[in-house]
């Protein structure tokens, strides 16, 4: 089940909304957030902090990794649990 929504991002003092998607399998979720055209898969590690992953090498490297961090830090203020 994919849940579409619009991520609010706060990155170098503007206000960003990247599309995202959120899919649950069992008591395990993703979401997937495009960032800057590269689809990003964020899920919870083992200690429930959120981790990027991409499949598409060539153009991850193209994404600012301090725009992927900002990323983390608002997917863990909207649904990071216990």
């Amino acid at each position: 089940m994919l849940e579409p929504f619009k991520l609010p991002v706060t990155y170098k003092g503007k206000e960003l909304l990247l599309d995202a998607q959120f899919s649950r399998t069992g008591y395990l979720h993703k979401i997937t957030v495009d960032i800057s055209g590269v689809e990003f898969i964020f899920e919870p590690d083992e200690e429930r902090n959120y981790r990027a992953i991409s499949s598409d090498a060539e153009r991850r490297g193209s994404v600012d990794p301090g725009l992927i961090a900002a990323v983390v830090a608002a997917l863990e203020d909207n649904f990071k649990t216990g």
